[in-house]
């Protein structure tokens, strides 16, 4: 069953340069007017190209988040009827955590994380007027951590929590706060991570290298058999749709065979259990096995 949604209604897309956000902006440019935020200046004429109904297309980026902000404030300031809220950016930095810069993790929680919080607190009044929604794309890793992804386990792990909390708080008010939980997803963000991989291998200390080289072989034969298998972006987008159609939607939509499947596992077996099955899905990496692994 779908809402009957008047008119043409606003929905701000945070991350539509590409990926899920560029996505879920095709699906919606003939239904509302649209305005999609992108990190990168020359992303703007590239998507204005993809989506010409598009209302706006603007730069924001949420690794400054005093002029994430203010760009907010000055997008919000002509807008009066904002439905929904969709927020698909984020960074993925790949390595152990012992040899983890800790400013590399206050980078990602404050792209994947603080950045999202600020959002909600701007947008939280328009989308009480409208009893509308706000949809984070999370990612299997709030709830499973693989090797080598703790700083994105970190803040999606975090996001998990505190968008149950939004959840909570806002509910009184109509407002829906909804996780999207996908799996590995084939986007930029993931070819980056395996270019990054590459050259961060390559630049190994050599005592990094004794401790960790084995795994970084791994990680990396694992990102490059599981690849073509990676679920496309658009299905991602088609439960962001559904989450915005939906007169009751649910608190979570996961995505993909692998979110599904290693969620389900967690979700019943002890922690000493999953840590054996994520070692052997590393392990596994060296027969060429492409067992699914890759976070969002």
């Amino acid at each position: 069953m779908k809402r009957v949604i008047s008119m043409r209604r606003t929905i701000l897309v945070i991350g539509a340069g590409g990926g899920v956000g560029l996505e879920i902006m095709r699906m919606l440019r003939d239904s509302h007017d649209l305005i999609g935020t992108v990190r990168e200046e020359s992303q703007i004429a590239s998507v204005r190209a993809e989506i010409p109904a598009a209302a706006r297309v603007v730069r924001l980026d949420l690794a400054d988040n005093a002029g994430l902000c203010a760009g907010l404030d000055d997008i919000l300031s002509g807008v009066t009827d904002l439905e929904a809220v969709v927020i698909c950016a984020a960074v993925c930095p790949n390595g152990p955590l012992e040899t983890a810069s800790i400013r590399a993790l206050r980078d990602a929680l404050e792209v994947n994380l603080v950045s999202h919080v600020s959002i909600f607190q701007k947008c939280i009044p328009s989308l009480r007027r409208s009893k509308g929604r706000i949809i984070f794309v999370s990612s299997y890793s709030g709830k499973v951590g693989m090797p080598f992804t703790g700083l994105y386990v970190a803040s999606k792990s975090a996001l998990e929590g505190i968008a149950d909390v939004m959840r909570r708080e806002v509910s009184k008010w109509g407002v829906e706060v909804i996780l999207i939980e996908p799996g590995g997803l084939k986007t930029q963000m993931v070819t980056r991570q395996m270019q990054g991989l590459k050259a961060a291998t390559a630049a190994l200390a050599d005592d990094e290298k004794r401790l960790y080289g084995d795994r970084y072989r791994q990680f990396a034969k694992l990102m490059e058999s599981s690849y073509p298998g990676l679920t496309p972006p658009g299905e991602a987008a088609k439960a962001i749709r559904t989450a915005l159609r939906a007169v009751k939607p649910k608190t979570r939509y996961r995505v993909g065979a692998d979110a599904r499947y290693l969620l389900a596992l967690n979700a019943r077996r002890s922690d000493r259990a999953m840590d054996k099955i994520c070692l052997d899905i590393f392990d596994a990496a060296d027969s060429e096995s492409t067992a699914p692994t890759k976070q969002v």
